[in-house]
């Protein structure tokens, strides 16, 4: 998960593979969360609360018929505005449907925004880095990446997940939610996503 913004070039703070539990205090009451996927016809949208023994109780949901995702390359200074524009607009939509501005906000992408999904084998961390920079061709200044599964199936051989999404598009995402107000803790892959659901990571 991308849950911190200035972590360029290095893995970024992570919460638990398993649950949304990591950096969470749990009350009585329960920790409301919501998760919005954007996909390139529309966006769903969850709210749900996390209680006590990880029991997750949803209490919304909604689809909204737009993607809100940026339609032009987001590089350029006004690539980037125009960028911020959309998240804004994004984060706007779902705030009318549902509160949000004192929650925790885990925003799931499309695949393809992604610079890197891959798992592979490795020995160092720097070998992980060498890796990323092979597969990009950019600068570890230029991305940030995630580390949100790691797997060690035999004792020869440890594999890890990452995900690697381009810095600008990650400034731009939170410099939209500054300024809803919206507490945005984690961007993920739709694909990672999907794997959390399913719990099976050997397919």
């Amino acid at each position: 998960n991308f849950s911190a913004r200035n972590a360029t070039g290095k893995t970024l703070t992570q919460l638990k593979s398993a649950t949304w539990t990591a950096g969470l205090r749990i009350e009585e009451g329960g920790v409301a969360l919501i998760a919005i996927y954007v996909s390139p016809d529309q966006t769903q949208v969850v709210r749900a609360k996390l209680h006590k023994k990880e029991r997750v109780v949803v209490q919304q949901i909604c689809r909204i018929t737009e993607s809100f995702l940026p339609k032009q390359a987001y590089e350029t200074d006004d690539g980037a505005n125009r960028c911020i524009d959309c998240f804004i607009d994004l984060f706007q939509r779902v705030g009318e449907q549902m509160k949000i501005r004192k929650d925790d906000v885990y925003l799931v992408l499309p695949d393809y925004l992604f610079s890197m999904i891959d798992c592979f084998s490795f020995e160092t961390e720097d070998s992980i880095r060498e890796h990323i920079r092979s597969v990009t061709q950019k600068k570890l200044e230029e991305i940030c990446y995630a580390k949100p599964i790691l797997t060690a199936p035999e004792p020869q051989q440890r594999l890890v997940t990452v995900c690697a999404l381009p810095r600008k598009l990650i400034d731009c995402i939170y410099e939209a939610a500054e300024e809803e107000q919206v507490r945005l803790v984690s961007i993920e892959s739709a694909g990672i996503s999907f794997l959390r659901c399913t719990g099976v990571f050997n397919k």
